[in-house]
């Protein structure tokens, strides 16, 4: 028994189907976690200079996929 030309189609369109499925679903449960995102920060000028820096190092080796959006906060 084979497929037909439409059956073979049709398969490799539902492989590609069910491997986006399960893509779908291993994103979902990353940014569940906080692994994948996006993060805004707002911050005063002076910690720029003080433990800011370390922190965003820290986070972004442990979360290389999070975006972070780093907002200076003016004073006023």
């Amino acid at each position: 028994m084979r497929l037909t030309a439409a059956g073979e189609v049709f398969l490799q369109e539902a492989y590609q189907a069910l491997a986006q499925v399960e893509q779908a679903v291993h994103a979902a449960q990353q940014a569940d976690r906080g692994e994948i995102g996006r993060l805004a920060i707002g911050f005063v000028g002076s910690s720029a200079y003080g433990v800011l820096p370390a922190m965003i190092q820290a986070f972004r080796e442990r979360f290389p996929h999070v975006e972070l959006i780093l907002d200076v906060q003016r004073r006023g």
